[in-house]
């Protein structure tokens, strides 16, 4: 947990901020823009690795009771002492997102950073059928992911992008860059689907309604893929 921590602010170059928390901040920007109206009480975060994302939700809705879940367990005991050590409640579970041991409709918003592109394309329906379990009738889940899209992408950037399959042990960005996120939300029963880019932000107290619809191709992961809905 420490070492994938630090490591991570190393290997994007110091990007994502001293916390490495810029993504969990552009999924609450995501939040404010697509789903306005929404103040949970109860919100689950899946694959949540060392905490990085989930703590932005408490600063966001700072009187909610937030869960978090991740197959790690040792990332697990390291993101329960680091939300320790920086003041934020947060319950941890090792959990799997597929087979959550939640009740049903228990939870007012699930969110998610970054999980799928670390999980397989047969994996995703059935995390998305979990999230829509236990999320309670008006509920929205919120996702955060890379921006990989293949369509409209010339060659040069598939070759860029592929790259991370074979030699920086990413071996699910592939099918990820072709998965049709609205398709995949409906399937899972989620309706009034919320998708495009959303610029990163160090706080997600910075500029509403930003949220793109096309990519707007502005370099390398200054815009994010973020995908949403409801359960009606």
């Amino acid at each position: 947990g420490a070492i994938y921590d630090r490591g991570a602010v190393l290997y994007g170059l110091g990007r994502a901020g001293g916390l490495n928390d810029v993504r969990g901040h552009t999924l609450c920007a995501f939040i404010q823009d697509g789903f306005p109206d929404e103040q949970p009480k109860r919100i689950l975060d899946l694959g949540c690795g060392v905490g990085h994302g989930t703590l932005a939700l408490t600063d966001l809705f700072p009187d909610a009771e937030v869960h978090a879940v991740d197959i790690g367990g040792a990332l697990l005991r390291y993101a329960h002492a680091r939300a320790e050590s920086l003041g934020k409640p947060v319950h941890f579970h090792q959990q799997d997102a597929r087979n959550l041991k939640f009740e049903d409709e228990s939870f007012d918003m699930v969110t998610s950073e970054i999980l799928f592109h670390e999980t397989s394309r047969r994996a995703m329906p059935a995390i998305l059928k979990e999230a829509y379990r236990v999320l309670k009738p008006g509920g929205a889940m919120c996702n955060l992911e890379v921006p990989l899209r293949y369509k409209g992408m010339d060659m040069g950037g598939v070759v860029v992008r592929d790259w991370q399959n074979y030699y920086n042990a990413e071996p699910f960005w592939g099918s990820l860059g072709c998965v049709d996120f609205e398709q995949a939300m409906k399937d899972a029963g989620f309706t009034r689907i919320v998708q495009g880019f959303q610029p990163r932000t160090l706080n997600f107290a910075g500029e509403r309604g930003t949220m793109d619809k096309e990519d707007p191709s502005m370099g390398a992961l200054s815009h994010w893929v973020v995908f949403g809905g409801y359960k009606d």
